[in-house]
């Protein structure tokens, strides 16, 4: 069965209403790390603080975490083969660190790559609070390898984001993390397209991933206040493991804007790469 492009383009969903608590926040801080020993530790207490945790941008690609419609046979794509390519969360009003969201989604095109390199999904999710106010804006691609040449459209030509071939100007070193912690763990289910252990390792989902890279991002260019990010693109590049350490790097490329990327650095594996970071400045508050 060829990939449903008219249907997946009016793909029914549902509205959805969430309602998480403090401590909801602060086990998303824990499943990114927030907590464990290392350079990071000491802006920590600010998201695992259950009293009055803040909220970490990352936060919002868990909130909007729902369906895998992949796997639904009217979508007719070969699910296994499904990988994450792309993430950006935009910013218009903080998240509270406890609340009520409404979560409002659908597939914006699907461009058709050629047989041999499969169908790029781009998927838009609105986060809004209860009066119907957006709070925050998640575009996400991913890539159906198994189900290009279906003669939809050709994907635009995208920007990358260059990595500058120079010293980072600001690193942090982080640990994923490991049991109880680690939430985000890759399902089973996806080992047959040959995501899991390498090694005994136990692989994350991209969405720790993400998370992580915007706990560093808050620390090295936000002076530790999440309200000051707008805005955090990434390019997934690698897989991303329990108990392993990662290096995020930052340059600044402007007035509130940087480029980042993620290193594995037991593996000396790119994880995230092409990562836009844009902030308010300080004196902007």
């Amino acid at each position: 069965m060829a990939i449903n492009y008219h249907g997946i383009l009016a793909w029914p969903f549902e509205t959805v209403e969430k309602d998480y608590t403090e401590a909801d926040t602060v086990a998303f801080a824990r499943a990114v790390g927030g907590g464990l020993p290392g350079e990071a530790a000491v802006h920590d207490a600010l998201y695992t603080d259950s009293r009055a945790p803040r909220v970490l941008p990352g936060m919002a690609v868990a909130l909007a975490d729902g369906e895998f419609w992949q796997q639904h046979p009217q979508a007719g794509i070969q699910w296994r083969h499904v990988v994450h390519a792309e993430e950006a969360v935009t910013v218009h009003h903080p998240l509270p660190p406890a609340g009520r969201i409404v979560v409002r989604r659908k597939v914006d095109e699907i461009y058709d790559r050629g047989l041999d390199r499969g169908a790029s999904i781009r998927e838009r999710q609105v986060l809004a609070d209860a009066a119907g106010r957006a709070l925050v804006t998640i575009e996400v691609t991913t890539i159906a390898l198994r189900d290009g040449g279906f003669g939809g459209p050709a994907a635009p030509r995208g920007e990358r984001i260059a990595i500058p071939d120079s010293p980072a100007d600001a690193t942090l070193m982080l640990t994923t993390p490991a049991g109880p912690d680690a939430v985000f763990r890759l399902p089973d289910s996806f080992a047959v397209a040959g995501a899991g252990d390498e090694q005994g390792q136990v692989m994350l989902r991209g969405l720790c991933g993400f998370g992580m890279l915007s706990r560093a991002a808050v620390i090295l260019a936000c002076g530790n206040r999440p309200e000051r990010l707008q805005r955090l693109g990434v390019r997934y590049a690698g897989p991303l493991y329990c108990d392993e350490t990662v290096r995020a790097e930052l340059w600044h490329s402007g007035p509130g804007r940087a480029v980042m990327q993620l290193w594995a650095v037991e593996r000396n594996a790119l994880i995230l790469t092409g990562c836009a970071l844009e902030y308010r400045a300080a004196t902007d508050e």
